[in-house]
């Protein structure tokens, strides 16, 4: 939650620096993608597969970020947007299957449509996203850092 809202932070401050904002990019994934396997394969999730589906599409996509930068802009606009999406759909997917628990984990599903219409966005509109890459990472980072804080405060209310 804390990386969504600095990755939001970094990616406004200085527009120009596309390589470092991709490579930043590919290490949020990356570290991303690794708590949520971490977390998965710690066993005390219900839908802990799912879990492990999303770490794991976080860190393919930031080892292939990271590793090779020299991919072209529209090429890493489109690994972003398969990562958006994709991860999106676990998210929904975990949401509508934990409804029965907590108080219906509404913000999980939020944040995974977020991410779907993000990825939409930027398959629909490669060159206009590819200048606006920046804007909808950030913007991304920040609504869905918002969404984790708020299931955090959720999850702590919940009765166990």
């Amino acid at each position: 939650m804390a990386s969504n809202l600095a990755l939001a932070t970094v990616y406004r401050q200085r527009p120009t620096l596309q390589l470092v904002r991709f490579l930043l990019f590919g290490a949020f994934a990356f570290v991303e993608g690794l708590f949520a396997v971490i977390d998965a394969l710690r066993g005390r999730r219900r839908d802990w597969g799912w879990h492990l589906v999303d770490g794991l599409i976080g860190v393919a996509i930031g080892i292939v970020t990271v590793f090779w930068p020299g991919l072209t802009a529209i090429g890493l606009l489109y690994a972003i947007a398969f990562w958006a999406i994709l991860t999106g759909v676990v998210r929904i997917t975990i949401a509508i299957r934990l409804r029965d628990l907590a108080g219906r984990p509404w913000f999980l599903g939020l944040m995974g449509l977020v991410s779907v219409a993000v990825g939409i966005i930027l398959v629909l509109a490669p060159v206009a996203g590819a200048l606006a890459i920046a804007w909808l990472i950030g913007l991304n980072a920040i609504i869905i850092g918002a969404l984790f804080v708020g299931l955090g405060f959720r999850v702590r209310t919940a009765p166990a």
